[in-house]
């Protein structure tokens, strides 16, 4: 996988005693993203947690080349979409408090999105 992250990250061979590849990384906070929108640290610390078990997807906006959230304009679309650029699960989410930045963990599936 080839891509420039939008955020520093850490790597990591084994989490709780378990091997694999793991990534810790930025998930949401209440800045307005390279999207234009925004959502309130209330409202994201009460939906942390509908992010386990989502997907970590590796996408390039074929108009632009960049990396990007897919196109759909529906969330079920949208799901089906990502599903085939996934290249993790979320298994952790956390904040970082001073900061109001949400985190994650996310473990590598062997999907090899390119």
């Amino acid at each position: 996988m080839y891509f420039t992250p939008f955020e520093p990250f850490e790597v990591f061979e084994e989490f709780n005693g378990v091997p694999g590849t793991y990534i810790k990384s930025f998930l949401i906070s209440d800045k307005i993203n390279l999207n234009n929108w925004q959502v309130t640290h209330e409202g994201n610390l009460s939906n942390l947690e509908s992010f386990l078990g989502r997907l970590e997807i590796h996408h390039t906006n074929p108009e632009n080349g960049k990396r990007d959230h897919t196109g759909a304009t529906i969330f079920e679309k949208s799901l089906q979409l990502q599903e085939i650029c996934r290249v993790a699960n979320i298994i952790v989410v956390g904040l970082d408090i001073p900061t109001k930045r949400n985190w994650q963990i996310s473990k590598m599936t062997d999907n090899d999105s390119g």
